[in-house]
Formats: structure tokens, C-alpha cells, sequence
């Protein structure tokens, strides 16, 4: 039986045909297809031109308003870091220094003079200090302003009677006591062994000489480099107070407290002077007040103003 698709099928000469024919468009298609014309770039770099010329100079954006919203979206966040700073602060030092404006260099400056501002003296007079240009006019504020600064060693000596160095700060009230009557020279040197005292009783001994010792051969040490700055802000000056005063010249050239100078020459100006007995009587008040601190009493003076 014949195949019904063979009958039908083209032969391979219509078939080659018809291929000739579809690959050849029709004449419509052909004539429909515009020809190539070279584009005119005249208008268009005229139009490019003119969109260049067009753009505005550059003008610097004014900064105002962007800065100000800024600053007010943050405002909240700034005042809450400034009162976080002020309170760290507070923790750090004693009351009477939360409202003193000093750098450390002016902690430097005057604790090797000798001049403490630990606990005492009041704000009022610690700004004095810190602002005195000279240090004749630092110690002319220590004279002028010494009886203010005496009743702030004094309080400091009373809360001090409550805590584990009461027999020291009964002292530091009796030499007090004595200066404010009258009897400066013996009340200085009773202020010198009062220092001398807690200084041996209270420190651990190479932790003390490490502290006040003025080695001639090597470097003394550096109280701001080397411990916390509380604990510099006390035994710097109390370091100064321990330098060498063993000869004339040597007690000639220092007039501040020292107790070497007290020890060694009870009738020199160091044994006698107002205000080195003003002096003392702060180093004998801070170190009280700083190992109360140190020890967890807390102690701190009542001389916020």
C-alpha cells in the first residue's frame, strides 16, 4: 500500500525553488527602507551647548540652617555627655574644686611650691590661687586670705575626728588652735610632725620614700606621670615640703613651708612665718581628708560655696 505523504511530497527541484524564492524580500520591503543620509551634528552641539551654558555657577550652599538643625537634633545628646562629664568629674575631685576652672599644669604649678588644693581651701579662694600670676602674689593670698583658709582646715580636721585617723586630726585641731592664738613657730612645727606622723604611720614605708624622697643622683619622681592625678594632687607638695633644707643657703633660697627647714632651724622664717603655718596646716588637712577618701570614708570638706 502507497504512503499517502510520499504522494504528496515536492520534488528536490521544487523544493531548491522555493528556498530561491523566500530568501529574496519582496520589492515592497526593499524600496520602504529609507536611505543612509549623513546626520547634521550642527544642531545638536548647538543644543548641547546651550544645555552646558545653561547650567547655574557654582554658589557655596549656605551651611547656616543645615548646622543649626543639626546641632538642635543632637542638642539633647551633647547636654546629656556634658552632665556625664560633670558628674565623672565630681566623683574625681574634692567639693571644693567642682566649680574651679585649673588644668593640670595649674595643679603643677602650685603643688611645687608646695600650695595643695586638695579639700582646701574653698572655691573662692582655690580660683585665687590657681589665678595668681606670680608666686609672691600666690603666697600673698595664702596671708591675705589665711584665717578663711584655717576654718576650712578646721572643718576638715572636725570630720576627720570622726573617721580611723581621729588621733591625727586632734592634733591637726591643737596646732591649729595654737597658731590662730598667737603661737605660730611652735604651732608649724607641731603641723610638721603632724605630716611626719601620718606620712610614717599611715603609708607603707617604700611607697613613703618613694614619695617624699629628693634623691641628689637620680630623678625624683614624677608625681603627675606616675600615680592618679588625686593622689598627685596631695603628695606633690607634700614632696616639695620634704626637700633638703640642711644648709643656710639651701633654707635662704625657699621661703614656703618645709619640714626639714622647721626641724633644722626653729628660730629661720620658715619656722616662723604666717603663712608657711597656713601652708602647713593645708598639706596636714588634705592628707587627712585624701586617705579618708582613699580608704572608702569618704570624708570631704563642707566648704562648697
Amino acid at each position: 500500500m502507497d504512503d499517502p505523504h510520499e504522494a504528496d511530497s515536492p520534488s528536490a527541484e521544487e523544493e531548491a525553488q522555493h528556498e530561491a524564492e523566500a530568501s529574496q524580500p519582496p520589492a515592497e520591503a526593499v524600496t520602504s527602507i529609507p536611505p543612509f543620509v549623513m546626520p547634521d551634528l550642527t544642531q545638536s552641539w548647538s543644543r548641547a551647548i546651550a544645555s552646558i551654558t545653561s547650567i547655574p555657577p557654582f554658589v557655596m550652599p549656605d551651611l547656616t540652617q543645615s548646622w543649626s538643625r543639626a546641632i538642635a537634633s543632637i542638642a539633647p545628646s551633647l547636654e546629656g555627655l556634658a552632665e556625664g562629664l560633670d558628674a565623672h568629674r565630681r566623683r574625681l575631685l574634692p567639693l571644693n574644686l567642682h566649680s574651679v576652672d585649673f588644668s593640670v599644669e595649674d595643679l603643677r604649678r602650685l603643688a611645687d611650691e608646695g600650695i595643695v588644693l586638695w579639700s582646701v581651701p574653698r572655691p573662692e579662694i582655690a580660683q585665687r590661687l590657681i589665678d595668681a600670676p606670680t608666686y609672691g602674689a600666690r603666697r600673698e593670698v595664702l596671708g591675705r586670705r589665711g584665717q578663711a583658709i584655717l576654718e576650712d582646715c578646721r572643718s576638715i580636721a572636725a570630720h576627720a575626728a570622726a573617721g580611723p585617723y581621729a588621733p591625727h586630726a586632734r592634733e591637726l585641731e591643737k596646732a591649729i588652735a595654737a597658731g590662730q592664738a598667737g603661737y605660730v613657730g611652735p604651732a608649724i612645727s607641731h603641723l610638721a610632725s603632724v605630716i611626719d606622723t601620718i606620712m610614717r604611720n599611715e603609708i607603707e614605708e617604700s611607697s613613703r620614700l618613694r614619695l617624699v624622697r629628693h634623691p641628689k643622683a637620680q630623678h625624683p619622681m614624677d608625681h603627675f606621670t606616675e600615680l592618679p592625678a588625686q593622689s598627685a594632687m596631695v603628695f606633690r607638695p607634700i614632696w616639695f615640703a620634704y626637700r633638703k633644707m640642711e644648709t643656710e643657703e639651701q633654707r635662704t633660697l625657699s621661703t614656703s613651708f618645709a619640714r626639714h627647714g622647721v626641724a633644722h632651724d626653729v628660730t629661720g622664717r620658715q619656722a616662723l612665718s604666717f603663712r608657711n603655718f597656713v601652708q602647713a596646716a593645708m598639706l596636714s588637712a588634705a592628707l587627712l581628708d585624701y586617705l579618708s577618701w582613699w580608704s572608702g570614708t569618704k570624708t570631704n570638706n563642707i566648704n562648697s560655696e
